[in-house]
């Protein structure tokens, strides 16, 4: 059922990005394959992680919902990709993360900010060692908290980041990175 829903939603994007631009159905589809991400089993997850970043990478992002959807997709890559995977998505996954923190943020944009901060959160507490880069990437991230305008991803980054604490994270547990 997911190969053939994906197929469906996979060739709609593309149609999209192809020039028949559809807002909407751009944001349906990066709202389909979030959810792929973030639902699916491990072995779903990784026979498609490849092909919706190559789409996710495709995209302008001239909307911010879509924009949104993207760099939620990209939390919930670095969140469950294997520390082995890792590299070979970081590199976009960071300057999207850069580009979301760096927008000026009002009403409009501030659901892409927040879900921008949530995904640096997760390179944090997932893929970063506790090294002085390290330290630095913490202290941007706890810089932008609280997250105001996407309430449910301040619910779960909070979440994230109390377990990781009570793991003992030394990204999250260092008192010299609380601002």
């Amino acid at each position: 059922v997911v190969d053939k829903l994906y197929s469906h939603f996979s060739n709609i994007f593309v149609k999209c990005l192809k020039g028949n631009r559809n807002e909407q159905e751009m944001n349906y589809c990066a709202c389909f394959f979030t959810d792929i991400l973030s639902l699916s089993h491990d072995n779903i997850f990784n026979k498609l992680l490849p092909s919706i970043f190559e789409l996710f990478t495709m995209t302008d992002n001239k909307s911010l919902d879509v924009l949104q959807n993207v760099i939620f997709g990209y939390g919930v890559i670095v969140q469950r990709v294997s520390i082995e995977e890792y590299p070979k998505y970081a590199s976009v996954i960071s300057d999207k993360i850069t580009q979301c923190i760096s927008i000026k943020v009002n009403e409009e944009s501030g659901s892409a900010y927040d879900n921008g901060v949530a995904a640096l959160g997760k390179v944090v507490m997932f893929k970063t060692e506790n090294t002085n880069d390290g330290l630095t990437l913490a202290l941007k991230f706890f810089e932008r908290l609280p997250l105001k305008y996407d309430l449910e991803e301040n619910k779960d980054i909070m979440t994230i980041l109390c377990t990781e604490f009570l793991k003992g994270n030394p990204l999250v547990a260092n008192n010299s990175v609380l601002p």
